[in-house]
């Protein structure tokens, strides 16, 4: 199959979905400099076909590694709304790290989660005063 960065042949999958589900950690590095942070934050939110985001497949099979590049790839405030975009089933990447048993995973976004909320906190405090 050909791909394009905004590709959707393979299931409603970005390459950024796919890279994430075959846990190709070197291909999702390239995928993320070849595109702009406003591109790249757009193809991170878009659904597969049971609205599972590039972040949910990490979570889900606790590619930790996966996890690192989406989030550090992201402002915080991004981030956040990443961490809370719900699947199909009503399920965010954190609830279906921990219903699959991936504690890494788990453990992982716990931390950038409290990180981001942290640091979009702190600029809220500094900009009003």
């Amino acid at each position: 199959m050909r791909y394009t960065l905004l590709s959707m042949e393979d299931k409603k999958r970005t390459p950024i979905h796919t890279a994430c589900i075959q846990k190709n950690t070197e291909g999702l590095e390239v995928l993320i400099r070849l595109t702009t942070v406003e591109m790249r934050y757009k193809l991170l939110q878009l659904p597969g076909v049971y609205g599972d985001t590039p972040l949910h497949w990490s979570a889900l099979l606790g590619y930790t590694q996966c996890i690192r590049g989406i989030a550090d790839s992201v402002s915080s405030q991004q981030l956040i709304h990443l961490l809370r975009i719900a699947d199909s089933d009503r399920r965010t990447p954190l609830q279906l790290a921990a219903e699959y048993n991936r504690q890494a995973a788990v453990e992982l976004l716990q931390d950038y989660q409290t990180k981001a909320l942290i640091d979009v906190a702190l600029r809220y405090a500094d900009e009003s005063g």
